[in-house]
């Protein structure tokens, strides 16, 4: 038995296409699919099916179309396993885990030098699609995050193609598909650079040059920023007609490592680049040959807490939110321009993950997985593999609200939402509903500002209302209690036995320069409020680590260094831009800027 699922579903027996009854039993395979070798519940399957308003037989209904399916396919491949079904199948059986094999099989070759190899074997990969994944299904909720994901592989395995063409020579004979892939993706800067290498193999340097200006005026109309650093290079290898440009047919061992991009596609360009040249030409000059790094509106900051410097600083998209680390990334969401990236330590790299829904705030998962929230009216939450990407889960809130923030913690995950304010906690394992807590004025906006807002005990959340505060939600035995404490309470932390919660409020009146936000210490314990800690302008973050507890002050451009003992203040940070938020991992300190003050 043969599953098709890169075009409209099929399925094949020796050759011969066998007919599913009804559109039930396709959405019911479909599903079944996308998990294979797993237990998918009958709520998941019934959701899937009917949506958000399931008839009350559906749990019979769906009992019978297992039952056709099985005459359909044979009653061994459908095995029922509480609390839902499992489809039995080989890998190699779903043409898109073949797909994914041979790409494997293909960067290996790439990656061991056997081009020729790789071009056929990413040929074979590539012929296996037949349209749109799951084209029947384009408009269903369940297929969309892994439509996305294989839309995604494919165009990798293009790409990696066309690097094993260019390889072998074969520069000439690409432009014209690349020049329609350019087109149909012009954001995508890997292919872009393939064509500019092309073009100048083929003695059109001009044209080359051309294909780069025409991507850097797209993505500064379109995202305001510039081209990323490997096409900004390739860029000044043309123009100075670098050797290692020159045909593959010249042994030129340094040219295949200079004209492969990362696996990692994508590093977005910054605004403002007249000013950072001219800022990293300056530091180049006094630093004797090692320029500082410069602060770039819509950047990552890496800071030495031990040194209070900047290390390193990594552009991202426009107006990132608060970064979070996960195992050996950083992640940090656009709400600006509806784009996830992510950022290696180890290397750093940046790359982007496409197609989420409104990304918004982002937990880490312990266990190699991220969780994400949604906003632009969208009611699901993602659990993303770091890794690559690939969906793990995805719950609904199905009320119509935006899970704009939320934490992990305790096996569970916390999702705040407003309007009507309250906090949903699910299942972190199974992805089931556990409970939802209310807040009893429908005036009341609630915010999980940090993904360790789980600890000494309980789940905390800022609320902000005609009674805001903090919000406490006991572990164990489930209840809740709103702790009232100062007047827009905006990013909560746990961390040195105590909760730490930041104020926007300013005192004295915004009018006056010495205008200054608040952090509070709770003791966890008593719930009582232990110390009023001054410090900048709108602080819209707060984080541990490192023995300190760090604010990002949003409206005033800095980075206060908090003794959890005293509350004095040890120590600020000018990062030039204004901070929105802040993560501790990997010993630094992680701060997301943006180009404008904070505003509420």
């Amino acid at each position: 038995m043969e599953f098709r699922i890169l075009g409209p579903l099929e399925v094949l027996d020796d050759g011969r296409r066998v007919e599913l009854a009804g559109g039930r039993q396709r959405t019911l395979l479909a599903l079944l699919l996308l998990h294979p070798n797993e237990v998918v519940s009958s709520d998941r399957l019934i959701d899937g099916v009917w949506g958000e308003r399931p008839p009350a037989t559906a749990p019979k209904v769906l009992q019978n179309a297992v039952s056709q399916l099985r005459r359909s396919l044979g009653d061994d491949l459908i095995v029922t396993r509480a609390p839902g079904y499992l489809l039995r199948v080989e890998p190699e059986a779903i043409d898109a885990r073949r797909f994914e094999s041979r790409l494997e099989e293909g960067r290996d070759a790439i990656a061991a030098g056997r081009a020729k190899e790789a071009v056929e074997i990413l040929r074979e990969a590539l012929a296996l699609w037949r349209g749109r994944p799951l084209d029947d299904f384009a408009y269903e909720a369940f297929a969309d995050a892994e439509v996305s994901r294989l839309e995604e592989l494919r165009l990798r395995a293009l790409e990696e193609r066309i690097e094993a063409d260019l390889a072998l020579g074969r520069h000439a004979d690409l432009i014209g598909e690349l020049k329609r892939l350019v087109t149909e993706h012009p954001l995508r800067e890997r292919p872009r650079g393939q064509l500019m290498v092309a073009l100048y193999r083929s003695a059109r340097q001009a044209e080359a040059l051309r294909v780069y200006q025409d991507g850097r005026r797209l993505l500064a109309e379109e995202l305001g920023l510039q081209p990323g650093a490997d096409l900004q290079q390739l860029e000044r290898q043309i123009l100075t007609q670098d050797p290692a440009l020159a045909s593959p047919s010249v042994p030129l061992p340094r040219a295949e490592r200079l004209l492969r991009p990362p696996r990692r596609w994508l590093a977005l360009g910054f605004a403002g680049l007249a000013l950072a040249v001219a800022a990293v030409v300056a530091a180049f000059l006094l630093t004797g040959g090692k320029p500082a790094p410069v602060v770039v509106p819509s950047s990552l900051v890496k800071i030495d807490p031990r040194t209070h410097e900047v290390v390193d600083v990594f552009q991202v998209a426009r107006e990132p939110s608060r970064p979070t680390v996960v195992g050996d990334y950083v992640f940090v969401s656009s709400t600006a321009s509806g784009i996830l990236t992510r950022l290696d330590v180890d290397s750093g790299e940046v790359d982007t993950v496409g197609r989420l829904a409104g990304p918004a705030e982002i937990a880490d998962g312990g266990d190699g997985t991220l969780w994400v929230g949604s906003y632009r009216g969208d009611d699901t939450v993602r659990q993303l593999d770091a890794e690559d990407y690939g969906l793990r889960r995805m719950l609904r809130l199905r009320n119509n609200s935006e899970p704009w923030a939320l934490a992990v913690g305790a096996g569970s995950v916390w999702i705040s939402q407003s309007f009507p304010a309250m906090v949903s906690r699910f299942d972190a394992a199974t992805g089931e509903f556990q409970q939802r807590y209310r807040l009893m004025s429908s005036e009341q906006e609630i915010v999980f500002a940090n993904e360790d807002a789980v600890g000494e005990g309980a789940a905390w959340t800022a609320t902000v209302g005609p009674r805001s505060g903090v919000l406490r939600i006991d572990l164990e035995g489930g209840g809740s209690n709103l702790i009232e404490v100062g007047e827009i309470p905006y990013a909560v932390t746990v961390g040195y036995g105590s909760v730490w919660l930041t104020d926007l409020v300013e005192e004295p009146p915004p009018t006056s320069e010495s205008a200054a936000g608040h952090v509070y210490r709770l003791d966890p314990v008593t719930e009582k409020l232990t110390d009023v800690i001054r410090v900048g302008k709108l602080p819209t973050g707060v984080v541990t680590g490192g023995g300190s507890v760090w604010v990002a002050n949003g409206g005033d451009a800095t980075v206060w260094e908090l003794d959890p003992e005293t509350g004095e203040v040890m120590s600020k940070i000018d990062t030039g831009y204004y901070p929105e938020g802040l993560a501790y991992g990997h010993g630094y300190l992680w701060v997301s800027v943006q180009s404008e003050p904070f505003t509420f």
